[in-house]
């Protein structure tokens, strides 16, 4: 896989959250920070949401700063396995760094494993990031934001600590073989592709990425097929199912409807409706 193939796959399998109730107002920025992709999303909570409403990614950790609040703070959320409802913890306007697969741990030296869902204060994880928090509070301008959390990241990466390069590297290599294909991969292919045993695998996978090789696959398949949908709305779910590879159309029914909450038919009906809507406006 090339270098340039991977940046693409990378680029296209942020998260995809179409249940965030969020502002309009919402911008994307993206950084490279030692060989690795992270984005800034900047946006704003709609009046009266407590929280986000979201389902699963491709195994990224994330952190949301607050921007221009009363009280400067800054959440670290660990990978989300399901769909769920994660606090906002009182922040409305905010600026969230979201890290590709794996690149945490990469950055870090710290297991993406430990860092739980529902998020945990920043300052919890890196005492040091105060004035961090506090300077990307006091603006509300994208670069000046982009300029000081590259400021903490590169103080991440310079104060890291040693998580072993072999599992850091075969799991960087997993997400990008994953993420190249984005279909059902089972285990003994893996096994097959690079020569490690199934436990290896799923030890390098679970401390780098924060979930199991099977867990990473099925959100990688899933954002694919939102992707998809949203891109080829004549395609049947029938052939979606058949190229990625899921046993049928059933399994690839349950494993969107546990993940996002409604079947894969509902939510081509939903963008429909959100399609015809926009054109109504105009």
């Amino acid at each position: 896989m090339t270098q340039s193939e991977i940046l693409k796959a990378t680029d296209r399998f942020f998260t995809k959250q179409p249940f965030w109730d969020i502002t309009r107002k919402r911008t994307d920025t993206y950084l490279r920070i030692e060989d690795e992709t992270v984005r800034i999303i900047r946006y704003g909570m709609n009046e009266g949401t407590e929280g986000l409403d979201c389902i699963p990614g491709v195994g990224q950790i994330g952190i949301m700063f607050s921007v221009q609040e009363k009280e400067a703070k800054a959440y670290l959320y660990g990978v989300l396995p399901e769909k769920k409802i994660l606090p906002q913890y009182g922040i409305k306007e905010s600026a969230q760094l979201q890290f590709s697969p794996a690149s945490f741990s990469k950055l870090t030296g710290l297991p993406s494993a430990d860092i739980p869902a529902e998020g945990l204060l920043l300052t919890d994880v890196f005492p040091w990031a105060v004035p961090f928090i506090e300077e990307v509070n006091s603006v509300d301008n994208g670069q000046e934001h982009c300029e000081v959390i590259s400021k903490f990241l590169q103080e991440c990466v310079r104060k890291k600590s040693d998580i072993r390069e072999t599992d850091k590297e075969l799991a960087s290599s997993i997400v990008n073989y994953l993420m190249k294909y984005r279909k059902v991969i089972r285990m003994k292919e893996l096994e097959q592709e690079y020569g490690f045993c199934a436990r290896t695998i799923q030890k390098a996978v679970v401390s780098n990425v924060g979930v199991t090789p099977k867990q990473l696959n099925l959100q990688i398949c899933l954002q694919n097929a939102i992707q998809t949908i949203a891109e080829k709305p004549d395609l049947s779910l029938t052939d979606l199912t058949y190229q990625m590879q899921f046993y049928d159309q059933s399994h690839f029914g349950s494993v969107f409807r546990r993940m996002t909450g409604v079947c894969p038919g509902q939510y081509q009906k939903w963008l429909q409706t959100e399609k015809e809507g926009e054109k109504c406006a105009v």
